[in-house]
């Protein structure tokens, strides 16, 4: 068995904005193919969000948190 072409995977906008934070934090020690993933990622991240969202990803983060009641501080 094993994977076969794309495969479709469903994430909230807390858990795209949560796994592109947590790749930049570890940026450097990506290999090629999380590399990938991580620049779809911010592609996405960048032509949804405004520039002050992005430049503030951390507290826009914390605000996703909040409003569904998710936080784990």
């Amino acid at each position: 068995m094993g994977i076969s072409g794309a495969q479709p995977f469903a994430l909230s906008p807390e858990e795209l904005v949560a796994l592109y934070l947590q790749l930049r934090v570890h940026e450097s020690e990506l290999d090629r193919a999380v590399e990938g993933v991580m620049e779809r990622l911010r592609g996405l991240l960048y032509g949804n969000l405004s520039i002050d969202e992005m430049e503030h990803l951390e507290d826009y983060y914390s605000i996703l948190q909040a409003s569904d009641g998710t936080a784990r501080r």
